[in-house]
């Protein structure tokens, strides 16, 4: 069986039909979706969100939906994520790990590509993160009537260049690997036979709602317990001077193939 682990915040709940229906697409078949709440809020709050959430899996077709009440922090989903997959995973299943944010593309259904890789020995595949952003180099917000690939139709690479960020992540994995935190790297290194193709995880982070992204994980607490936090602050700096949008000398523009290393 071909399964999901994504875990998301409340806003990208309207997001969910577009994700669905990308990934239902390419074949999966089981959906393990968490809605990630931070505790701070009220009671009736976190209650709302999680009914809305549960309304739109079942909407879906989705039976079904975890929740988590946590602070927000990568070692966390680390170990939601565990649980989920020792739990609900076997080991001849195959899990696409991606964020909310991130659509993954390949040359094939994964129905077609997972016999190949299981024939071949190969464990897990890795992704390459390509950058979408609006045609003006503007941060418009999600529109759940419009199509994400067309409000954000420029592929370019700006996360590395701009921030340092880490864009490399794995996209594909047998059911028996386990993620470090962030899903970069498998959990005990470089252990497991993997795919010499890439595959491209378009990442489509560049909308209304991310400054606020950034200033949160800019918080005296977000940095004392991640070290990435320099990336947002990179960002944050980066668009403020430039009246909140990409300059256009900053775009690389990107035609990186299906299957392509980088």
């Amino acid at each position: 069986m071909i399964c999901l682990i994504c875990t998301l915040e409340q806003s990208k709940i309207e997001w969910l039909p577009q994700f669905v229906r990308h990934y239902r697409g390419l074949g999966v078949e089981k959906f393990l979706l968490t809605l990630q709440q931070e505790p701070h809020l009220e009671a009736s709050e976190i209650a709302g969100h999680f009914a809305r959430f549960s309304q739109m899996l079942a909407a879906l077709g989705i039976d079904g939906g975890s929740s988590l009440v946590e602070s927000y922090d990568s070692s966390v989903l680390k170990r939601h994520h565990r649980f989920l997959q020792d739990s609900l995973v076997s080991r001849q299943d195959w899990v696409v790990w991606t964020d909310s944010d991130e659509f993954q593309v390949y040359p094939y259904r994964l129905d077609a590509i997972v016999p190949i890789l299981d024939r071949n020995g190969v464990q897990l595949v890795n992704g390459y993160m390509i950058d979408r952003i609006a045609a003006d180099g503007t941060l418009p917000p999600f529109n759940p009537q419009a199509s994400i690939w067309e409000t954000y139709p420029i592929a370019c690479l700006l996360s590395e260049p701009l921030s340092g960020a880490q864009v490399r992540k794995v996209a594909l994995a047998r059911g028996d690997v386990r993620m470090d935190t962030g899903n970069h790297r498998p959990d005990g290194g470089n252990s497991y036979r993997i795919s010499s193709q890439w595959v491209q995880i378009h990442h489509f982070k560049w909308h209304g709602g991310v400054i606020d992204t950034l200033e949160f994980r800019m918080r005296p607490e977000w940095q004392e317990k991640c070290a990435w936090w320099v990336e947002s602050q990179r960002f944050h700096d980066y668009l403020r001077t430039n009246n909140w949008k990409f300059r256009e000398q900053d775009i690389l523009a990107t035609r990186l193939p299906i299957g392509a290393a980088p």
